[in-house]
């Protein structure tokens, strides 16, 4: 990425697993070399994860970065931890060397990218990816949700004709059509006649 790419102050959401405060100002100051505006929060348990994540309410996290080694929380534990709450959130793993078998382990759990504290400059373009690849993921989340709904109100239609064509009693035909409705589409229904 070159200086004229980099994005021009972005806010930035980021929670911060990370032990170190020096580690952590490293990687601030390399977001804001970036181009961004960090706001963040740093934990290093996974009670403080916990609560971070849940405090973030309308705000969500845009990405996490885990250092690896930590005393009490290590980055498969923050992971785990962030996807077993349901989050899709990126994560993205900054430690030191922690070797091959262990980042590769890593990604095969479902963080998105390893970057080392030693070459910070892969950081912000390994998040501008992540973050892309999130409103993807997003994106297809949501047309899936409205094909379903597409889908089901293509159901309720083909039932509700099916009905209308069953009967030439208008009473029973209304009495269908509304317990086939009510369960679907409303919780009660009246029929003035």
């Amino acid at each position: 990425m070159t200086e004229l790419d980099a994005p021009t102050d972005t806010t930035l959401r980021v929670l911060l697993v990370e032990d170190s405060e020096d580690d952590a100002l490293l990687l601030l100051r390399e977001l804001r070399r970036g181009g961004y505006e960090p706001a963040c929060e740093r934990v290093s348990t996974p009670e403080e994860m916990e609560r971070a994540l849940a405090d973030a309410g309308e705000e969500p996290w845009e990405v996490v970065l885990s250092d690896y080694y930590m005393p009490r929380f290590r980055a498969p534990e923050a992971l785990a931890l962030l996807r077993r709450l349901g989050y899709d959130t990126p994560f993205i793993v900054v430690s030191g060397k922690i070797g091959e078998d262990a980042a590769v382990a890593m990604m095969r759990a479902g963080a998105q990218d390893y970057v080392t504290k030693d070459n910070m400059a892969r950081l912000c373009p390994a998040i501008e990816r992540e973050l892309r690849e999130a409103a993807v993921r997003q994106e297809r989340v949501r047309a899936e949700e409205a094909l379903n709904r597409n889908r089901e109100a293509q159901r309720l239609l083909a039932e509700a004709g099916a009905v209308l064509s069953s009967s030439l009693d208008y009473r029973a035909t209304l009495e269908s059509l509304t317990r086939l409705a009510v369960p679907r589409l409303a919780d009660w229904c009246a029929v003035d006649m």
